[in-house]
């Protein structure tokens, strides 16, 4: 439950301190013990800069190039769209619609529309 975020940009700065203690023993000899438990937990946490991802108009059409270019990645080096099925590179980093899942396209439709050319 504590890996790292997929999309995350940078390294998770979580940090865990979890500490605790027993102590046990008898009240009055061979008739009442007393024994108490403690468990504390700190958690410290930057969030991440990036919490949602919007498909742009483009995408829903097919059209990856914007977002395969350099300019939209955060590495500055283009990425290669390629087909999950053949391992193949779509030309143009165009995707045809009929790849797509006609779920995702139906629910595509309430999607807010993004204002970045990047998604």
């Amino acid at each position: 439950m504590n890996a790292t975020n997929y999309f995350s940009v940078k390294r998770d700065s979580l940090k865990r301190n979890q500490f605790g203690g027993t102590l046990g023993g008898p009240v009055l000899r061979d008739k009442l013990f007393l024994f108490g438990g403690y468990q504390g937990t700190r958690t410290r946490q930057e969030t991440n800069a990036i919490t949602s991802f919007v498909p742009t108009q483009a995408m829903l059409a097919g059209d990856f190039s914007k977002y395969a270019d350099g300019s939209c990645q955060s590495s500055g080096v283009a990425k290669i769209i390629k087909s999950p099925v053949t391992g193949v590179a779509y030309p143009n980093s165009q995707i045809r619609l009929s790849e797509f899942n006609s779920s995702l396209l139906a629910l595509s439709k309430y999607l807010p529309v993004s204002i970045n050319p990047c998604g």
